[in-house]
């Protein structure tokens, strides 16, 4: 899949309200129950603690699409730069 059709498709995913919703409830509710566990319980406070860096990565990860998209429309315009 081309550089341009990855930003594409990141673009309308992070557009979408529902798929935004569902980011921002899912890291919501990672964190309450995180929040919630006993201190002691190390298990399970680690494995939420990664599924909300994992939740932030993927956000990130689809961002990266449209960014490495833009840039690469300023290199065409731009190559000199």
């Amino acid at each position: 899949m081309s550089t341009e059709l990855r930003a594409e498709h990141a673009k309308r995913l992070m557009s979408d309200p529902l798929f935004k919703e569902s980011f921002d409830h899912l890291k919501k509710q990672l964190t309450l129950e995180w929040g919630n566990t006993d201190q002691t319980d190390i298990d399970t406070r680690e494995s939420l603690y990664l599924a909300i860096h994992l939740v932030d990565r993927l956000k990130t990860h689809f961002t990266n699409y449209l960014e490495s998209d833009e840039i690469a429309k300023l290199q065409q315009k731009f190559p000199h730069i």
